[in-house]
């Protein structure tokens, strides 16, 4: 198998704020700023950041489904605005800055909209896309899968499972979205109406890790402010998944109440959010470089 090793750009702050329209000024400081100040030579297989790392708009016109009802055609329909803004963000400069440290970038992008749809519906996604960096050509598109009891109505699903598996020379790749982790374990009763759907998405979810057997997992929370949040699931997927030799969370270092402190140091958070070779680059909200770990 192929040796593998993951780099996180990770942000000490929120990715965005709720009111932004986009924050892309922001995410392509802090990229450029992370891999310029990285020295040379060590080309890793994969680099990672947080869910939510580019923020744009959702599509205003969009008449697809939602929550349990998405299909994969309704996810495929905002892959075009999710492209328009990686574009925006991962710029020639920034491109030819990623190649001399990683040959795989994977980016969260959220699609939000502050404005309610015609029929007063609050629609969103998370998206994932998984970026070569020689040509910048996204390679795959994944997104959430397994949504927060909150956002099930209105999250536009990514019912595919299948686009969670990527591959690379003989890697075997798992690319899960946010709260995609937590279908490793159990935790929680879901709520009457949802529990066969839950169960069978968490069920088809476990037995397509199993049959992928991969060696590499990337995942992508939006807020991390203690290890907690993903010691359980991340203990249950180790167990369940012996073949991955390394895993990493992307991490946004902010609680998800963004005026609440965060509960946990940032070192705690880094140390329990990974395991195998595993690299770090510390980035403040600004774009200036904090440190490598």
């Amino acid at each position: 198998m192929t040796a593998a090793k993951v780099l996180r750009i990770v942000l000490k702050g929120c990715p965005y704020r709720r009111r932004d329209n986009d924050n892309f000024s922001d995410a392509r400081k802090r990229l450029l700023n992370a891999f310029e100040s990285r020295p040379a030579g060590n080309v890793v297989p994969y680099a990672i950041t947080s869910g939510g790392f580019i923020k744009a708009p959702f599509p205003h016109g969009y008449k697809g489904k939602q929550g349990w009802n998405s299909h994969r055609k309704d996810f495929e329909q905002l892959i075009p605005d999710a492209k328009k803004a990686l574009d925006e963000v991962l710029t020639g400069e920034i491109l030819r800055a990623i190649r001399g440290h990683a040959r795989f970038l994977t980016l969260g992008i959220d699609l939000i909209d502050e404005r309610k749809g015609d029929d007063g519906i609050d629609r969103h996604a998370e998206l994932v896309a998984v970026v070569k960096t020689s040509s910048g050509d996204v390679v795959g598109w994944t997104g959430k899968s397994y949504p927060t009891e909150d956002q099930q109505d209105t999250l536009i699903h990514q019912p595919y499972l299948e686009s969670h598996r990527f591959k690379w020379n003989d890697s075997n790749v798992l690319v899960l979205g946010c709260h995609d982790l937590n279908m490793f374990i159990d935790r929680g009763r879901p709520s009457k109406s949802r529990h066969s759907k839950k169960k069978d998405r968490k069920r088809d979810m476990r037995k397509l890790a199993v049959d992928w057997n991969p060696i590499v997992v990337l995942h992508h929370p939006h807020f991390t402010d203690t290890p907690n949040i993903w010691a359980a699931p991340w203990g249950s997927l180790r167990r369940m998944l012996p073949s991955a030799d390394v895993y990493a969370s992307g991490i946004a270092y902010c609680h998800f109440k963004q005026a609440n402190r965060p509960r946990k140091p940032l070192e705690d958070v880094l140390n329990g959010t990974k395991w195998g070779d595993v690299e770090d680059i510390v980035v403040r909200k600004d774009g200036k470089v904090m440190g490598f770990t």
